[in-house]
């Protein structure tokens, strides 16, 4: 049981967040996702570092902001806690080096 709490213990999902943020910004730059993948990311991000998705929703004619804030949209439900994890987990399935360097 102490393990699942650790496991759940929202400091280091919170500081494994801010690493794997950090980590993209600087060494893992280079890797690349899919358009998707990204906007799930993004989604996850805003929720996380944001809150609840605000604003309206952009027209047709700004389709990536319109993506983007769909994404955002998707995500609304989840606690700051929640979209960090999701963000955590999504990001270790799709970029194979951080498995080995994240353990959560």
């Amino acid at each position: 049981m102490e393990k699942e709490e650790q496991k759940d213990d929202p400091k280091k999902i919170q500081s494994t967040f801010v690493w794997i943020v950090e980590y993209f910004k600087n060494e893992g730059k280079d890797i690349k996702f899919s358009q998707k993948d990204q906007l799930k990311l993004y989604g996850y991000f805003k929720q996380a570092t944001a809150g609840k998705c605000t604003g309206s929703r952009p027209g047709m004619l700004r389709p990536r902001d319109r993506a983007k804030y769909d994404a955002w949209k998707a995500c609304e439900s989840q606690s700051k806690i929640d979209a960090m994890k999701n963000y955590i987990d999504y990001a270790k399935s799709k970029a194979p080096s951080l498995k080995m360097k994240v353990s959560l």
